[in-house]
């Protein structure tokens, strides 16, 4: 499991919210099961965990399970048989038969679709079930192509092939640092170097740290011990890979494009990948560019409530790491963040302690903190480090009421696979421990 998904996994983001809740649009296909019949062929059929009173074309058999099609109606609620077998009716209408009717191929991938729809009490669309076929057929991961259709249900995303690319790529374990040194090393090795992959290159370098290709695109790096400097690197990070463009673009036009264009990554990709770079360049461009759209789309504005999601590469001095951070809570009336009500979710590999995830969750401007790592022994260790914690919160006007240490679950376990993860805060070494405050 990667950064992205664990965090998900651990505010429940995932999950389907109950049919119950969801208003049924016309054109939708349920899987649903007849449970009562009422005079003037109306019936209570079961759909998912919700049960619901509506209007049906044709008279149907108790507790027998069908296919149905939500349509058009005043008031009520209308289904239709969404595929009908005029020789067996009562019978549960298979899939082969509906996916005939709806005229996609009956394919492993569509079969294969539709009882996942089935299994996870979706709501889906002949649209949906129709591209979500062709996108599987040569995806190598289908499992993650198949919670990725979820995704783009659940969120209501539009149905296209670049965002379901995008949100895919957030399944990979890869690190988007690996990814940036990944296009560096296979543009550099380009026979014709043009402004904008000199451009490209020199933001990339410096997102990455290097030294030796400072520009004036590099982020300052800031005294880690200074909160309010290690929030505005952040900030210009976040910039520079170009996680608010669009946003930005239309808040201020223009004049914030041009200048996004020579130096934030997202922009940068997109015209690169309209120079015909090779086909290794333009595969790397692209998962990178992918892997930023999913950030965008995991975060998500509702009105009063916010989330964000980040994956930031960071450089020490003796270490290079990133940091993958998912923010969730509300907005003020002037659209600011409203610092007193949030929850933090931090994954990070600490140079010496490993993998580790901080969940912070602030309600009034009380603050509760639980760290998650598999060594047994950072309470301990940490004790003498609580007091100092507490004065530099109240600083902040910020009461630390309550914190805990634990390790993973089998269901959050770290996995080997996921390293170099980092935040940046103050860094001090204690004892064999990193400590970030």
């Amino acid at each position: 499991m990667n950064p992205l998904q664990l965090l998900k996994t651990l505010t429940k983001s995932g999950t389907t919210a109950p049919l119950g809740e969801t208003a049924f649009r016309p054109g939708q296909i349920v899987f649903g099961k007849v449970v009562s019949l009422f005079p003037n062929q109306v019936a209570e059929v079961k759909i998912g965990s919700q049960k619901l009173i509506a209007k049906l074309e044709v008279p149907l058999a108790i507790n027998d399970q069908y296919w149905f099609q939500v349509q058009q109606g005043e008031g009520e609620i209308h289904l239709k048989i969404a595929a009908q077998d005029s020789s067996n009716l009562s019978d549960k209408l298979p899939s082969d038969l509906l996916l005939k009717q709806l005229g996609i191929a009956a394919t492993k991938e569509s079969r294969m679709l539709l009882e996942y729809a089935v299994q996870n009490r979706l709501s889906i669309s002949k649209e949906w079930l129709h591209l979500g076929t062709s996108w599987l057929r040569n995806l190598p991961d289908q499992a993650a192509g198949l919670e990725t259709m979820k995704r783009m249900l659940e969120k209501d995303f539009p149905l296209t092939k670049t965002v379901f690319t995008a949100l895919v790529s957030a399944t990979n374990t890869e690190h988007i640092r690996s990814l940036m040194e990944r296009l560096v090393d296979l543009v550099k090795t380009s026979t014709s170097q043009s402004e904008l992959s000199g451009n490209l290159l020199a933001v990339l370098n410096n997102l990455l740290g290097k030294e030796e290709d400072l520009t004036s695109f590099q982020p300052s790096q800031p005294d880690w011990r200074n909160s309010e400097a290690v929030g505005r690197h952040l900030k210009q990070l976040m910039n520079t890979i170009g996680l608010n463009y669009e946003s930005e673009l239309i808040q201020k036009g223009n004049d914030i494009g041009k200048e996004a264009d020579q130096s934030s990554l997202k922009p940068l990709l997109l015209k690169y990948l309209n120079e015909n770079p090779t086909p290794e360049q333009k595969q790397a461009a692209e998962q990178l560019l992918s892997r930023i759209t999913a950030l965008q789309l995991l975060s998500s504005d509702n009105g009063v409530l916010q989330q964000f999601v980040a994956q930031i590469p960071l450089s020490f001095p003796q270490f290079t790491t990133e940091a993958t951070i998912q923010w969730n809570g509300r907005k003020q009336a002037d659209g600011k963040i409203d610092p007193n009500y949030c929850r933090i979710l931090f994954y990070l590999e600490l140079e010496t302690i490993g993998d580790t995830i901080i969940d912070v969750q602030i309600q009034n401007r009380i603050m509760t903190l639980e760290i998650m790592n598999e060594r047994t022994d950072l309470k301990e260790i940490s004790s003498s480090l609580i007091h100092s914690l507490k004065d530099q919160l109240r600083r902040l006007d910020y009461h630390l009421s309550s914190y805990s240490f634990s390790v993973p679950s089998e269901k959050q376990v770290i996995t080997e696979n996921l390293k170099n993860l980092a935040i940046p805060a103050i860094h001090h070494t204690i004892r064999g421990v990193d400590l970030r405050i």
